[in-house]
């Protein structure tokens, strides 16, 4: 299942299967090894063979956003201290990338006066049509990608250690893998 409610703005319906194969494609096309990419060479290295260029912005710039996907310009916008935990290896700054690199692979190139990020729905829609939670499900994929460990055993705890992921993320990938059959608890 996707998040709870829709937040962002809509666009095409793609489903979790959809949302994996384009996370598996994603981490095929950047020459990814088996295990928990480092984010921080994916965002310096590897995604500008793509083309996709990254910059970062003090928070008084940036103001509440954390980071921010640019469509038109291809970039991904970062606030200073969440590349700055990114180097570190922080698992919520890798996740929020992970997530804008979402937002790039995933939706389409709006023009200039299009936000993908906090804009209020236009009209009522639901998560497998809201661009923030299938940029969440893109992130969770793209950084425990379910083909490494479907059908073993798989507990939060061991994904927060072996992918570097936040307690969150991880209980909700366990929950969510665990409810299409593809793990065991």
């Amino acid at each position: 299942m996707f998040a709870p409610r829709a937040r962002g703005i809509r666009v095409g319906h793609r489903t979790r299967a959809q949302i994996r194969a384009q996370a598996e494609f994603a981490r095929d096309a950047l020459e990814l090894p088996p295990g928990p990419p480092n984010m921080a060479q994916v965002l310096e290295h590897n995604l500008s063979s793509l083309g996709i260029l990254y910059s970062y912005e003090p928070p008084h710039v940036m103001g509440a956003a954390e980071a921010l996907a640019i469509p038109e310009q291809n970039t991904i916008l970062l606030r200073e201290d969440v590349y700055f935990a990114l180097l570190e290896d922080d698992p919520p700054a890798r996740f929020t990338v992970a997530h804008e690199v979402g937002h790039l692979w995933l939706h389409e190139r709006p023009g200039p006066a299009t936000a993908l990020y906090h804009a209020e729905p236009a009209r009522p829609h639901g998560p497998l049509e809201d661009a923030e939670c299938q940029a969440d499900a893109f992130a969770a994929e793209f950084l425990a990608p379910a083909r490494e460990f479907a059908g073993m055993r798989v507990t939060a705890a061991g994904l927060m250690h072996t992918y570097n992921l936040s307690f969150q993320a991880a209980m909700q990938r366990v929950r969510e893998l665990s409810a299409e059959g593809i793990i065991r608890r």
